[in-house]
């Protein structure tokens, strides 16, 4: 069956189509195609608390494109999903509704609580976990998520008004230090022996810089080691020396900052950075909801 999912994120919009079948107790998601549009709703809401005229423009914009897309791929089932900025701009209701009536693209925005479950689910079906805890963090544009399975079943789980746009525009908080510490220290028992797995477009970019393949462990040492080179360079120089977009280089040091913040809690010394999105989430629950 062909899927399609759109994730309209804080910083980005994207369009996944997949090929989907089921394997035993796996399934196996066959990317077709991609699409990004760097939209950045998130430097108006976190700045404004409003999606502005233009950015609704251009998403609507996009949308309309990435719809074409997904019918020309002869998408069978699409769901397209809001997340961080969508839930916190005050006319985030009146603007999905307003692009779902001129594009008929409708736009689901979903809690925190989903957004972790549906990158948990997508984890979880996809991936082999070398133990049967695990912690899956995703950092995002608005929002970060933390979901978990303990001893073979689901977990807490949790989403922190905290992703790179955000921080970009508001700072790194104290608040948000202490919410992310004692969420861990109330949730995340100590003793267990873990598998963490790292999501999100910085993670993985951050992945490759190193070096490593999708199978091999990104250490938290070497991650601090980047992170302090990191410090010292300007936008334009992180640009030159990491082959990065100007809309990747601002953000990815504020997506180390909160994965080095949330690890300091965990008893684990590395994570896995999966191939694996929201939108791969988002596909796998239209596949068992199909029951196919």
């Amino acid at each position: 069956m062909r899927l399609g999912a759109i994730d309209i994120g804080s910083n980005a919009v994207r369009l996944h189509v997949y090929d989907i079948v089921q394997n035993n107790s796996k399934i196996i998601l066959e990317r077709m195609f991609a699409h990004r549009f760097p939209i950045r709703l998130g430097l108006d809401v976190f700045q404004i608390g409003n999606i502005s005229e233009e950015k609704t423009s251009e998403l609507r914009a996009a949308l309309e494109t990435l719809h074409f897309m997904a019918a020309e791929w002869q998408v069978e089932t699409l769901r397209s999903v809001a997340t961080s900025a969508f839930r916190d701009a005050a006319n985030g209701r009146q603007v999905a509704d307003y692009i779902t009536q001129s594009t008929s693209v409708g736009i689901d925005i979903i809690s925190g609580e989903e957004e972790a479950g549906l990158i948990r689910a997508g984890i979880v079906a996809l991936t082999e976990t070398q133990t049967d805890s695990c912690i899956m963090i995703d950092v995002g544009g608005g929002s970060t998520e933390i979901s978990t399975v303990l001893n073979g079943s689901n977990g807490p789980s949790y989403s922190f008004n905290a992703g790179t746009v955000r921080i970009l525009a508001q700072g790194f908080t104290d608040g948000i230090r202490h919410e992310m510490a004692e969420w861990i220290e109330n949730n995340i028992p100590k003793e267990i022996n873990y598998t963490v797995f790292a999501t999100g477009g910085n993670i993985r970019r951050i992945h490759k810089i190193l070096g490593h393949s999708e199978v091999d462990p990104l250490k938290l040492p070497e991650l601090r080691d980047l992170r302090s080179e990191m410090d010292n360079m300007t936008l334009e120089e992180r640009m030159a020396r990491f082959n990065l977009n100007a809309d990747r280089a601002d953000v990815i040091v504020p997506a180390v900052d909160l994965f080095l913040e949330l690890m300091k809690g965990i008893p684990c010394e590395e994570l896995y950075v999966p191939e694996i999105t929201l939108s791969d989430g988002v596909a796998c629950a239209l596949f068992f909801q199909e029951g196919i």
